[in-house]
């Protein structure tokens, strides 16, 4: 089993490989600006969440109920995209020893990780991918 190069190919088997875990480097390379702009954006809402934590703060204070429902759809719309955001998080870390793995010169011969744990992270990437549209399609 593992990973066959076509017979087609005009490649060696040895260039196929280099150019296989060469993809995977850039795919390495992808999944850390995705966790580092993922966690920029977690910040971001977090501080909008912490505004609008203070705005609702002075609307009770001024008993404004229209104010005060408005806010709290504001905090629900926004707690919602922070979700989907933690769930890109763990997404990305998932994914980045599969992608470290394959991203190795040898990686068909002499794996990083076995079957087993690459199998596992892959699948658990899978499950919170789905969550995470299912979470997205929620209201």
């Amino acid at each position: 089993a593992g990973w066959q190069l076509p017979t087609l190919s005009k490649f060696s088997r040895d260039n196929a490989n280099k150019i296989s875990a060469l993809s995977c480097v850039f795919w390495s390379v992808y999944i850390i600006g995705d966790f580092w702009a993922s966690c920029l954006k977690w910040k971001e809402l977090k501080k909008q969440l912490n505004d609008l934590g203070r705005l609702l703060a002075v609307k009770k204070r001024d008993d404004d109920k229209t104010g005060m429902m408005e806010v709290e759809h504001e905090q629900h719309a926004l707690a919602k995209r922070i979700r989907l955001v933690k769930l890109q998080v763990i997404r990305c870390l998932l994914f980045i020893l599969p992608s470290v793995n394959w991203s190795l010169p040898n990686w068909a011969t002499n794996p990083l990780l076995g079957e087993l744990p690459l199998n596992g992270l892959m699948l658990a990437e899978a499950y919170t991918s789905v969550y995470q549209s299912l979470v997205g399609m929620r209201d």
